[in-house]
């Protein structure tokens, strides 16, 4: 029997024993070769030798790779991918589209959001003047349905206002150029402006140190420096 009537034998009588018989050598003493039993067709891969066999088997027996949108069928997935972009593109984009985020659709008008909140924030146009929520300038008698567009008003038209308020919130120093936004804090800086004699001191009942501030006396006294 000739070589080619050998394989003929084989894949017509001995499929599943063909199978079983795949052999493997050492290759330049590195790596392992995975060789067909049936062609010349030899692989580092086992799974590109098992996917290789797919062709010597009968067309009833091969595993099948179906298109989703016609009747043909593949023996590999790559070959299913060349056919869906050459023939089949415009329903891969509908199927895409189907997956994409849901659209919340206006139902006064054509407008649509990605997200729930962006309808809504977009339902207030559709409101009368009197049901929408206002928010009001605190310095002139314009009104904004969003905050946003009250922020950019203000940062717009009023910035020099807005600095000359948060300036009238300032307490500065009679004596020197500090200042603060707190009146206590002030009180307590203005007495380094006064003479030692002057100061109201806080006396350390435990030893002779004294301090300007009740704050220091109190940390002094937890350091249990008396205590030893």
């Amino acid at each position: 029997m000739s070589k080619l009537g050998l394989k003929h034998h084989l894949q017509n009588d001995h499929v599943d024993s063909r199978s079983k018989e795949v052999r493997s050598k050492k290759f330049d003493g590195r790596k392992k070769v995975y060789i067909c039993t049936l062609c010349d067709f030899q692989t580092i891969f086992r799974k590109s030798l098992d996917k290789h066999q797919q062709i010597h088997l009968p067309p009833g027996e091969r595993q099948q790779f179906p298109c989703a949108h016609c009747d043909k069928k593949y023996t590999s997935k790559t070959n299913v991918q060349h056919h869906l972009q050459n023939n089949h593109i415009d329903s891969r984009a509908k199927e895409l589209n189907k997956l994409q985020k849901k659209v919340y659709r206006c139902s006064t008008c054509s407008y649509q959001a990605r997200d729930m909140s962006g309808l809504r924030q977009h339902n207030l146009v559709h409101l009368a003047p009197e049901e929408r929520q206002m928010f009001a300038c605190a310095h002139c008698e314009k009104k904004y349905t969003l905050k946003r567009n009250l922020r950019r008003h203000l940062t717009d038209d009023h910035t020099d206002t807005r600095m000359k308020e948060s300036q009238k919130n300032v307490h500065r120093c009679s004596t020197c150029s500090y200042q603060t936004r707190d009146i206590s804090t002030l009180r307590q800086h203005e007495k380094l402006h006064l003479a030692p004699e002057e100061r109201q001191m806080f006396v350390c009942t435990q030893c002779d140190k004294k301090f300007s501030r009740k704050y220091d006396l109190k940390r002094h006294l937890k350091r249990r420096i008396h205590s030893r």
